[in-house]
């Protein structure tokens, strides 16, 4: 996890790397993430299978922190 700051918001954003899983079936590409339980997706190419893991883990994450 690293920490970047954004220098026109002086905000702080938290960097996480997570591993992801593609699996290709007959329907296109399966991801999930094995560290965040019940976070998965999919998508038509291995593309946009990746760049949907990427939205459910950031709203994985975001539901995560508003319950604390």
């Amino acid at each position: 996890m690293k920490k970047a700051m954004d220098r026109e918001t002086r905000s702080t954003t938290t960097v996480f790397h997570l591993p992801v899983v593609v699996e290709k079936d007959e329907n296109g590409y399966f991801v999930y993430c094995p560290r965040l339980q019940g976070c998965y997706s999919q998508g038509d190419t291995y593309e946009q299978a990746l760049e949907n893991i990427k939205d459910a883990i950031r709203l994985h994450l975001e539901d995560c922190t508003l319950k604390e």
